[in-house]
């Protein structure tokens, strides 16, 4: 770990011990991958309610829970689709438009 990350999860069991309740505090990671090490690495029992989100898991969750503010009429439903998910089927779009256009000839193929 580095020592950014050491110091923040540090401040953040200091000020559980302040007596700041776990609901009040909000962390926030780069990648889901980075939230995870966290939770794994924090005492759940001691610490009590993890909030450690990415920044648009975060969005994504308070979108969803104020769309009714969002858009009043209710015509459209909010459809979300995580940055992970999102690489797999645009890379395969990038990789056949190389095909046709013979760019990208440097771009790694799936399964290579």
């Amino acid at each position: 770990m580095s020592g950014k990350t050491t110091e923040l999860k540090k401040r953040y069991l200091n000020l559980l011990k302040s007596g700041i309740n776990s609901d009040n505090i909000r962390v926030f990671t780069s990648t889901a991958q980075q939230g995870s090490k966290w939770r794994e690495s924090i005492n759940v029992s001691a610490a009590g309610k993890l909030n450690i989100y990415t920044f648009f898991g975060f969005v994504q969750r308070e979108l969803r829970r104020y769309w009714n503010l969002v858009n009043a009429n209710h015509s459209v439903e909010p459809i979300f689709i995580n940055i992970e998910s999102s690489q797999f089927p645009t890379r395969i779009v990038l990789i056949n438009y190389a095909k046709i256009i013979g760019s990208f000839k440097s771009m790694p193929r799936p399964g290579v």
